[in-house]
């Protein structure tokens, strides 16, 4: 599955353009996806888009001992309702 991340998400992880990513459900460690990076976008903080949020403007959000890196994005048409079960 194609899909693109914020340069902030990338830089954070590691990742570069033309990499492959692969992604394990933490509820159910049998589903993966593959994602290849095809795009690295990097958003601007003052448009109100994005609503000042830390993960998308930085990459990177840590809530107490939790730290989330994303967001990373797909076209709508690759979506399948039964994916997001293993988000």
């Amino acid at each position: 599955m194609e899909a693109t991340l914020s340069v902030g998400a990338a830089t954070a992880m590691g990742i570069s353009l033309g990499d492959r990513v692969s992604l394990t459900s933490v509820l159910d460690p049998t589903r993966r996806v593959e994602l290849a990076i095809v795009g690295l976008w990097r958003p601007d903080p003052a448009d109100r888009y994005w609503l000042g949020s830390a993960l998308e403007l930085t990459g990177t959000q840590t809530t107490g001992t939790s730290t989330t890196r994303g967001p990373f994005t797909v076209p709508h048409r690759t979506w399948r309702p039964s994916s997001a079960a293993a988000a």
